[in-house]
């Protein structure tokens, strides 16, 4: 599976797999502006992450069961679903996918440089 793409590798009709942002900046590159090298993680890594971890079952879960009138279930919902996606460590595959590609950017602009997002799973593992 390829959950990465690069800059030059996106566009306007690659919204739904690497979001607006990462549409715009592969339009911007491909128009040929000044813009940093860089990669997007896709959204098949998040739906592979949390299919692939068994977050999926627990979401639905939860989801199933919630009180809708009662806030104080919603809180305690979304609090369970977001601590069990950060407590789950990220996909061996998707974390190496996402090193080797950092590691060709840093290659490829010979020095550190900031990531625009960069997760707290992958920085966990």
């Amino acid at each position: 599976m390829n959950y990465i793409r690069w800059f030059d590798e996106i566009g306007k009709s690659e919204t739904c797999l690497v979001g607006g942002k990462g549409a715009n900046l592969g339009e911007l590159t491909r128009a040929g502006l000044p813009v940093p090298p860089g990669f997007c993680v896709t959204s098949a890594a998040y739906q592979d992450f949390i299919r692939l971890t068994g977050l999926e079952q627990l979401i639905m879960n939860a989801l199933a069961t919630i009180r809708l009138n009662d806030l104080e279930d919603i809180k305690c919902k979304s609090a369970l679903i977001r601590s069990s996606i950060l407590s789950t460590p990220i996909l061996p595959e998707i974390k190496d996918e996402i090193t080797t590609c950092y590691q060709e950017l840093l290659d490829l602009t010979a020095q550190e440089i900031p990531l625009a997002v960069m997760t707290r799973v992958l920085l966990q593992g």
